[in-house]
């Protein structure tokens, strides 16, 4: 039998009050949409690698992620009596279950500075705005997720994913995790190799100020997604728009372009997706973050 998190946490307070006086009570830091405490994995497989027991966590369908942020935008309009003209995007996405998919949505009239601590069985979650709840999205409802927890709409192993997920997925951190200062350069250095002639071109290290990251989409086994420019250059004002795999991206200029950092070349968003170099799966999480960088 698999010890529960309640004695776990009774043999670690006794372990800690036999070393020191008081073990503290600060919370560990965690990110936004992370939660505090044992990890799933150590709590939860007993020894069971955490791949073999929470596989990645895969997209939405595009039909489904349709579906939920229509159903939102319904709510949201029928909430505050008011037409809106878009689909809020999905800010935290936690897994689909039997009875449908667990999920934060983003907020209609802005997020909070205060923080969302609240728990699901034994599991304690964290949200870094009062704003965001979790819910179940069943049906066409959307069930705070402590009441469909206690209705019996998600389970205890449901939680248990949930709690993993929710420190383990791409799709619990809208913004991906910061480039190195030493991937950044080569990023600027490459990209003033590739535009420029003379002096930049030969010795693009030295020159590797004048470019700059407009945005940053995660790195891929391939390299990275980004958006480069140079300083000085001139931007049009109309929207750059791409459609790859089913999934629609735009960028706040036509001057941009949405490129794989691949090696030390830049490699078209879409060329990069027809080769091979990008994923189906790298798609769906570039589309993930596009919603909260260009929006």
């Amino acid at each position: 039998m698999k010890p529960s998190i309640k004695i776990i946490s009774a043999v670690l307070a006794l372990l800690c009050a036999a070393v020191m006086t008081s073990c503290g009570n600060k919370e560990p830091d965690v990110m936004p949409g992370e939660t505090s405490g044992t990890t799933a994995a150590e709590a939860i497989s007993g020894g069971t690698s955490a791949s073999e027991e929470y596989p990645e966590l895969e997209w939405l369908s595009i039909e489904a992620e349709k579906k939920l942020r229509e159903d939102y935008k319904k709510l949201i309009e029928e909430t505050y009596d008011k037409r809106i003209g878009y689909n809020i995007p999905i800010r935290y996405y936690y897994g689909t279950y039997s009875n449908g998919e667990v999920v934060v949505m983003d907020t209609y009239y802005g997020a909070t500075a205060d923080e969302n601590h609240f728990s699901v069985g034994e599991y304690d979650f964290y949200l870094p705005s009062g704003s965001y709840k979790m819910t179940l999205h069943m049906g066409s409802e959307f069930i705070p997720i402590g009441e469909a927890y206690e209705a019996g709409y998600v389970t205890d192993d449901d939680a248990a994913k949930i709690y993993y997920y929710s420190k383990n997925s791409e799709f619990t951190r809208p913004v991906p995790e910061p480039l190195t200062e030493k991937a950044d350069k080569k990023l600027r250095a490459d990209y003033m190799r590739s535009i420029s002639r003379g002096p930049a071109k030969l010795l693009p290290s030295l020159y590797a100020d004048e470019a700059y990251i407009v945005e940053y989409y995660g790195t891929y086994d391939s390299g990275e997604v980004v958006v480069m420019h140079r300083k000085g250059r001139p931007m049009t004002c109309d929207i750059r728009k791409y459609s790859v795999a089913g999934y629609d991206f735009s960028l706040s200029s036509g001057s941009y372009s949405l490129t794989l950092h691949n090696g030390s070349t830049f490699i078209p968003f879409e060329e990069a997706y027809e080769s091979g170099l990008l994923s189906y799966s790298d798609i769906t999480k570039i589309h993930y973050h596009s919603y909260f960088l260009f929006g």
